[in-house]
């Protein structure tokens, strides 16, 4: 049965117990996603408790569970499409990723998974807590994230691991107002963590020349043109290097709307949309608008309400509901 806790704070959705002698949970707890198949990985009961918060763009969790296997493999892929990010540590026992390789990560470690490639894992029971956010939030800033499985024990990642467990401690108490500031520190660290880790285009590659070309113009004044020409391209070739974005003007419009969708988690409540959209290139406010619906299922005041919808009272199926809504929500800005 999930709980709801709270109501000038943090919304808190908790569900199971802490009672050892609780009854086996292991459907109820994984009826919350069909992003894998799961598989007991141990005798009966099966017990698992946490807590959920959603803080500006990040789903942030804090869970223990028993002995499991999960598969998310092809079918899952195709059936439960995801592409979000989830940064894990642990704060006892250990979980085992398998995709490339099979590591296996303990108290401490820090595990970077992308739900938009498969992967096992197998536990005989831990406890941690977990990130997730929307690809974009990350890539926009660092480039494509090549890992995916457990990080170097770095000071960075280490950092991050007590900062986590901080954090879910604290969040119970935490005041609305506070969750987007809190957010963007906690994106700040993941990127601090990551950065060692991430793998963007080969430096004097033609993409990353691209790339640098289209950061450095004032948002939304690049010519196609005058791209190709600072290139040494044909508008021709330089379509198809961005063939599979849809062009260069449609990956340039989605850079730009991430980046506005970031600012909108950053920027002080009070900034007009219409500044926020003229900033990264958008001087239409009503055409902008539809591009962002477009892009992320969502408008540009929803994002800055940054809370899901309160559920009625006493509808605890409809609490798990606005948290299975949340990490569907962490994909929509893919492309």
């Amino acid at each position: 049965m999930a709980q709801e806790l709270g109501s000038d704070v943090v919304r808190t959705i908790r569900y199971g117990s802490e009672s050892p002698d609780a009854p086996d949970n292991f459907d109820e707890y994984f009826t919350f996603t069909n992003l894998f198949r799961f598989e007991r990985a141990g005798p009966p009961p099966f017990h698992a408790r946490g807590s959920f918060w959603s803080i500006g763009d990040l789903v942030v969790t804090e869970h223990r569970m028993g002995a499991v296997h999960a598969h998310r493999g092809a079918e899952q892929l195709v059936t439960a499409p995801a592409d979000h990010l989830t940064i894990m540590t642990l704060f006892d026992g250990t979980l085992t990723h398998i995709a490339e390789q099979s590591r296996t990560a303990g108290p401490g470690d820090v595990l970077l998974i992308d739900y938009a490639r498969a992967f096992d894992y197998r536990t005989d029971g831990h406890s941690g807590a977990t990130v997730s956010l929307p690809r974009a939030a990350i890539e926009d800033r660092l480039g494509p994230i090549g890992t995916h499985g457990l990080l170097p024990a770095t000071a960075e990642t280490r950092l991050f691991a007590g900062y986590l467990q901080t954090l879910v401690r604290q969040l119970p108490d935490l005041w609305q107002e506070s969750a987007v500031p809190v957010a963007a520190v906690t994106r700040r660290l993941i990127m601090t963590a990551l950065g060692p880790e991430v793998a963007p285009p080969a430096p004097g590659s033609l993409r990353a020349r691209a790339h640098a070309y289209l950061d450095a113009q004032p948002a939304g004044t690049f010519d196609v043109s005058r791209m190709a020409t600072a290139l040494g391209l044909s508008r021709s070739r330089l379509y198809r290097l961005f063939g599979g974005d849809g062009g260069v003007r449609a990956y340039d419009r989605r850079r730009r709307l991430r980046l506005l969708h970031l600012a909108l988690l950053e920027e002080p409540l009070d900034t007009p949309l219409g500044t926020l959209g003229a900033r990264f290139g958008f001087m239409d406010l009503s055409s902008l608008a539809r591009q962002f619906r477009a892009q992320f299922g969502h408008s540009m005041s929803e994002v800055r309400d940054h809370l899901p919808p309160s559920p009625r009272p006493g509808a605890a199926t409809d609490s798990l509901e606005s948290f299975r809504r949340a990490f569907q929500g962490l994909s929509n800005g893919a492309g």
